[in-house]
This record gives structure tokens, C-alpha cells and sequence, in this order.
């Protein structure tokens, strides 16, 4: 009872400091609403602008596309700008044009260049290698190409890859780069890398491998393939095929591939080789279709070759008793067969479907 008698009440100061604190704590609250709401509406004004933006730049590009005389009247240019808010100049001295929108802070840009009819051009992988007309006129079914290809196929190839399978994205530009994200993100990424650095320098395939798909062998250093294989490899240096093997898949070699007697390329599947040298012993021959991307080629051979040989001089390409085939690919690459979707190979110009005049554009950024 005397707990009851001597409990005192709450006083008038006590009372008022709780009023303001709620008070306080009300205009608070509703403040930080009113500002959320702010930056929400900001967001989505900056987003549509944004998007408007792009939309213009894109615009603008496909109607040039359509009608490439515009970029050589001045009238048409102006009408163009005018309509869609944008600049377009073309830098002195420069081939390429420069379209940018000045609405925002940091305003987009968009390049464009046009490749008049005759003059070469660009073409991505797979209109290459399925383009029937390119391999019916095919001299000696040997293409003309980039003597760096096999580094920026297997740059974009890997891009491509990790970026599909959220591998830890990141851009490589050459074998090295990619040996470098390979080591850093194979542990992590197990099941979409396998990375190998030998310490005596040769990685070495002993028994029959078959790479699940979605999964790269990627090897810092020499391959040598003792057994069939079938699957995607990215070789920092040499692979060697011995005595009576398939191969199948997509190699990218920074060094020479060399097949030393009796395999078979593409049992089961296209094979595609991107290297700096392939180079094969007597008999070659491919089930399906073999393509190989070199700087020098060479193979002495009484089978049957099926497929196309591409290499930046014609006269670097030596052949021995050897019945080619040429044959486009007539199924849809995707990733899983090894090769790159969005990669553009110059091509020089000869006319023919080649260099019938095209434009080349980028996506709108921020510069």
C-alpha cells in the first residue's frame, strides 16, 4: 500500500517534453514523405527525359539509315536537328558524324558513320560464316580478314559469355585479361569456369572430356589433347592434338593449333578454331564443318575438308592434296556453340554484298 500512497503523478514538464518530442517527431516524418515524394517525381521526370532522349538519338540514326543522303544536305540535317532536338556535326577531318542531345546536365551522344557502297564494310560473325553467296565465290574457299580477329573473337566471345552468365562482368580486351579474370573468379564461378596454370607451362587432356555447356576451359599456358574433346577452350599459348582424336567445339589459341596426325574436326558438332597459326597433319578431315581463323594455315591432307578457311592473305593459306568442301553454316549459333554473337569483322571492299553501303552507329551515352 504504501507503493500506491507514494507514486507521483507526471508533472506539466514532463508532459510538455513528450508533446514536443511527438511534435517533433510528426513534422519529421512528414517532411522526410514530402522529400521522398520529391526525389521519386524527379526520378521518374529524369528517367522519361532520359528515355526520350535515347529515343530521339536512336531515332535519327535509323532515319539516316534509311536515307543516307541526308548527312550530305544541309537542309535535311537542319530539319532533322530541329525535329528531334538534337545536334549533329561532323568533327574536321573526321569520317564519322556526332549527334548529341543538350537537354539533360550531361548530355548524350551518339556516333554514326556511313560506308558507301563499294568501299567494305562491316559484318557480323555469324552473316559471314552463313552468307551462301560469300562461300560460293570463295578463291580457293579462303577469306580475307583482320590479322588480329582471333584476339578480338576471343575477347568478345568471353565478354559475351561472362556477361550472359553474370561470371563477375567485366571487359577484356586480350588473352591476358582474360587469364586475369579467369584466375580471380574461377574459384567462385565453378560451374562456368574451369581455369588451369600448369606449372610445368602444358595443361594435359588424358581421358575422353566433354565440357558441360555453359562452361569454358580456360588454360594459362600450352594444351595438349591426348583424348577426344568436345567443349569451348581459351589457350594463353599452344595446343597440340595427337594421334586419332575428335575435336569438337570452339578454340581460341594465342599461339599455333596444331592437329599432329589423323583427327577428325567436328564429329558431332561445327568446330571453329580462332588462332594465330593452324597448321595439320595427313589425314584431315571433318564430319560436319570445320572453320578455322588464322594467320597462317597450313595442312597436307587426301580427306575431305568441309567448312571455310579464312586468313588475312590468301597466299599464306598452303594446302596438299586436299578436296575442300566449302559449306556455310546453315544452323543459328548461339552462345553454346562457342562463338561470338555481336562480333563485327571488317571486311575491305570489293563489291558484291560486301560494302553495299552501310551505317554503323553507337548506343546513346553519356560522355
Amino acid at each position: 500500500m504504501s507503493f500506491i500512497k507514494n507514486k507521483q503523478g507526471i508533472g506539466i514538464t514532463a508532459v510538455l517534453g513528450i508533446v514536443t518530442f511527438v511534435l517533433a517527431l510528426t513534422t519529421t516524418l512528414f517532411a522526410v514523405t514530402i522529400n521522398q515524394a520529391t526525389l521519386v517525381k524527379k526520378s521518374l521526370e529524369n528517367t522519361e527525359l532520359y528515355t526520350n532522349n535515347v529515343y530521339n538519338l536512336r531515332t535519327a540514326s535509323s532515319i539516316i539509315e534509311n536515307d543516307p543522303t541526308i548527312l550530305d544536305d544541309e537542309l535535311k540535317l537542319i530539319a532533322l536537328s530541329e525535329l528531334l532536338n538534337i545536334n549533329i556535326v561532323q568533327p574536321v577531318g573526321k569520317t564519322y558524324w556526332q549527334l548529341t542531345n543538350d537537354d539533360l546536365s550531361m548530355p548524350l551522344t551518339s556516333y554514326i558513320e556511313y560506308i558507301p557502297p563499294g568501299s567494305g564494310g562491316y559484318l557480323e560473325f555469324d552473316e559471314l560464316i552463313s552468307d551462301a553467296t560469300l562461300f560460293e565465290n570463295l578463291e580457293l574457299g579462303i577469306y580475307a580478314i583482320p590479322q588480329d580477329l582471333y584476339i578480338l573473337a576471343a575477347s568478345q566471345f568471353y565478354n559475351e559469355f561472362i556477361s550472359t552468365y553474370n561470371v563477375a562482368p567485366e571487359v577484356t580486351s586480350s588473352f591476358a585479361d582474360i587469364m586475369n579474370h579467369a584466375s580471380i573468379n574461377e574459384g567462385s564461378f565453378s560451374t562456368r569456369i574451369q581455369y588451369e596454370a600448369p606449372l610445368s607451362g602444358t595443361f594435359t587432356i588424358n581421358s575422353s572430356t566433354t565440357m558441360p555447356i555453359g562452361k569454358v576451359l580456360v588454360v594459362n599456358g600450352n594444351l595438349t589433347i591426348n583424348a577426344n574433346f568436345n567443349g569451348i577452350a581459351i589457350v594463353n599459348g599452344n595446343v597440340n592434338v595427337t594421334d586419332k582424336r575428335n575435336v569438337d567445339g570452339a578454340f581460341y589459341v594465342n599461339g599455333t593449333f596444331a592437329g599432329l596426325k589423323r583427327e577428325v574436326y567436328g564429329n558431332t558438332r561445327s568446330t571453329f578454331i580462332f588462332a594465330d597459326t593452324f597448321n595439320t597433319g595427313d589425314p584431315l578431315s571433318s564430319a560436319t564443318s570445320l572453320y578455322t581463323f588464322t594467320n597462317f594455315l597450313t595442312f597436307d591432307s587426301n580427306k575431305i575438308y568441309v567448312g571455310g578457311l579464312f586468313t588475312p592473305i590468301i597466299d599464306d593459306a598452303l594446302r596438299n592434296n586436299s578436296n575442300v568442301v566449302f559449306q556455310h553454316i546453315t544452323t543459328t549459333l548461339t552462345l553454346n556453340d562457342g562463338v561470338p554473337l555481336s562480333l563485327l569483322i571488317l571486311i575491305s571492299g570489293s563489291g558484291g554484298n560486301v560494302g553495299e553501303g552501310q551505317l554503323l552507329s553507337t548506343y546513346p551515352r553519356k560522355e
